[in-house]
C-alpha cells in the first residue's frame, strides 16, 4: 500500500534541479524601492548636484529605515538601492567641486575693466539731419 509520504517522497526525488532551487518570493517594502529609485535618479543626475544630492540623502534615509524596522540587511533591493545613493552622492560631490572650481577660475580670469580703446570721432555733418537723409531718397 502507497501512503501519502511515500507518494510525497517520490514526488519530491521526481523535481529537476531548476524546480528545487526556485526560491520563493520575500515581499519588499516600500521604502526599499523608493531607496532604490531614488538612487538611480541620483546617480543619473549627478550633473545636477543639488537634486542629486537631495536624492540620495532621502534614499539612505529609507535604507536606514527598512534596515531598523524589517532587520533586514541582505535584501537586494536595500543593498541595490544603497550602493546607488552613495555613488550619486558622490558623484554630485565631485560635480559640485568641479562647478565651483570652473566658477572660481572663470571669475579670475575676466578682467574687472575691460581696456578698449576709444571709438573713432563721428563725422562733423554741418546742415540739417533731415535734408542729409532726405537727399539720399530724392537725388536726381
Amino acid at each position: 500500500m502507497h501512503t501519502q509520504q511515500d507518494s510525497d517522497a517520490a514526488l519530491q526525488n521526481n523535481l529537476t534541479i531548476s524546480e528545487k532551487s526556485v526560491v520563493p518570493y520575500t515581499h519588499s517594502s516600500g521604502y526599499a524601492i523608493a531607496s532604490l529609485i531614488l538612487g538611480i535618479i541620483s546617480s543619473a543626475l549627478a550633473c545636477v548636484p543639488i537634486l542629486s544630492t537631495i536624492c540620495s540623502i532621502l534614499g539612505i534615509v529609507f535604507v536606514i529605515k527598512v534596515r531598523k524596522r524589517e532587520k533586514v540587511f541582505h535584501n537586494g533591493l536595500v543593498t541595490a538601492g544603497l550602493i546607488l545613493c552613495i555613488c550619486g552622492f558622490v558623484l554630485s560631490l565631485l560635480f559640485l567641486a568641479y562647478w565651483i572650481w570652473y566658477l572660481f577660475v572663470f571669475l579670475c580670469t575676466v578682467e574687472t575693466q575691460p581696456h578698449h580703446e576709444a571709438p573713432p570721432p563721428m563725422p562733423k555733418y554741418h546742415g540739417h539731419p533731415a535734408k542729409f537723409l532726405l537727399s539720399f531718397y530724392f537725388q536726381r
